[in-house]
């Protein structure tokens, strides 16, 4: 089992540190590019990470231990249900939902939305 620090816990940003996981873990994997990590694994387990997401669509089996905004919607093995996740897009779709047609993106510049 390789253990993988989230980024904001690495560089002190936030409270995280999980110094009980060197007794559960093979590796930890502390400063490492994540998609390397990613492309080396069979399936990501996470709580809340982006990391899951990056490998969801990479195409590994991801288990959500907590309630991700990629969790719920059938693409992944949840241990929480989510009732209000009732529809079940493909990988495609959810990818479109989250990075196209939910966010709200404007130009740093202009301040402006784009069209």
């Amino acid at each position: 089992m390789i253990y993988k620090p989230h980024p904001d816990v690495e560089a002190g940003l936030r409270p995280g540190a999980l110094s009980e996981a060197t007794g559960y873990c093979d590796i930890i994997a502390a400063d490492c590019d994540p998609i390397s990590l990613i492309n080396q694994v069979d399936e990501v387990w996470t709580m809340t990470s982006l990391l899951g997401f990056e490998a969801l669509i990479r195409g590994k089996a991801i288990t959500c231990l907590g309630l991700p905004f990629y969790s719920g919607w059938g693409l992944t093995y949840d241990r929480h249900e989510l009732q209000r996740r009732q529809a079940r897009p493909d990988i495609l779709g959810l990818i479109h939902a989250c990075l196209i047609e939910y966010p709200r993106y404007f130009d740093p510049m202009s301040k402006l939305h784009p069209t």
